[in-house]
């Protein structure tokens, strides 16, 4: 599995929810992107490379990985696209709404149903952004 921040990254680039901007020690540019990859490329054009890209204040690229609020609205997004995404105990199951599967089936379980839920919404967005390239 990748590192957090790496995998926090992905899922925020596909959260339609969230913006980046560009942040250093306490201050930061009152601009956003879309992805973390778009507010990099502003950094390096128009300000000091000290400035790094965050979803917010000291929020870094997000917690999806250990909160409910911002995992939930990522996950309707998901379903939004025509997936259902199933959750029972530890065990989570995404497919599309006929019931045909999804890359194989995702079928993720791990320690909490919170985890369960983090890595399968990680591993759709990796199987996602590769069909849309």
């Amino acid at each position: 599995m990748q590192k957090t921040t790496e995998s926090n990254k992905i899922i925020a680039d596909f959260d339609d929810n969230v913006k980046y901007k560009p942040y250093y020690g306490n201050h930061f540019y009152d601009k956003e992107f879309n992805t973390y990859s778009d507010c990099e490329q502003w950094i390096i054009e128009n300000v000091t490379l000290e400035h790094k890209p965050e979803l917010g204040w000291n929020k870094g690229f997000g917690q999806y990985d250990t909160s409910w609020a911002e995992l939930m609205p990522v996950i309707d997004k998901i379903e939004s696209l025509g997936y259902k995404f199933q959750i029972c105990r530890r065990r989570v199951d995404i497919s599309l709404d006929n019931g045909a599967c999804v890359q194989k089936g995702i079928n993720i379980k791990a320690e909490t149903k919170l985890q369960s839920c983090y890595y399968a919404v990680l591993e759709f967005i990796t199987e996602y952004n590769k069909t849309k390239k």
